[in-house]
């Protein structure tokens, strides 16, 4: 394989991601009428979308669902389709930190 860099529209995918094209994106997030927080953008030749953060079904494998100890990597096997549910997650509105409601801390 070549690298990159000899690829025949090397110059030309150079030429369309070039600073100027993406930049306006940067000057507008650090714009002091910008209120936008802990978000995800992307950007290249003119191109600008926001992504969305989002959090799947919560699978709980604590005492309160009979689980004593420490929840094991088969429990969390089993619990594959709870975790590919995006249907009965969220969407945080922030990269905080913070869980999802209900906190497993208050389980």
């Amino acid at each position: 394989r070549k690298p990159i860099a000899q690829t025949p529209n090397y110059e030309q995918a150079m030429a369309l991601m070039a600073p100027e094209k993406v930049s306006a994106i940067v000057a507008w997030l650090c714009h002091p009428t910008c209120h936008e927080e802990a978000t995800i953008h992307e950007a290249g030749a003119g191109y600008f979308a926001r992504l969305r953060w989002q959090r799947s079904a919560p699978l709980f494998v604590t005492a309160a669902e009979g689980v004593a100890g420490a929840p094991t990597p088969e429990q969390v096997r089993a619990g594959a389709a709870t975790l590919a549910d995006f249907g009965r997650g969220d969407a945080p509105r922030s990269g905080d930190g913070s869980m999802g409601a209900p906190l497993a801390a208050e389980r």
